[in-house]
């Protein structure tokens, strides 16, 4: 059976639209081998709040290379600060 067959829809964005899971796949395998693996949770909550308490410290206090190591809520928040002046 092919997937006209089977009524799926195939989602297809474009030319070179494969690119644009790059950032979440790459988000997601940060999450899982950075997180989830070395710290398992009891239960469903202490998962949510584990991964929630991951990305405030992703987001606000871990140095990216990209960002001369600075955080990313670092540099986005300047740049709000900026445009609002502006």
């Amino acid at each position: 059976m092919d997937l006209n067959e089977a009524e799926v829809a195939i989602s297809i964005g474009g030319v070179g639209r494969a690119i644009d899971n790059v950032f979440i796949e790459r988000s997601s395998c940060t999450l899982k081998y950075g997180h989830i693996s070395s710290k398992p949770a009891e239960n469903a909550i202490t998962c949510l709040v584990g991964i929630a308490s991951y990305w405030r410290y992703g987001n606000g206090e871990w140095p990216h290379s990209s960002l001369r190591d600075a955080a990313s809520d670092e540099v986005y928040y300047e740049k709000c600060i900026i445009q609002c002046l502006a």
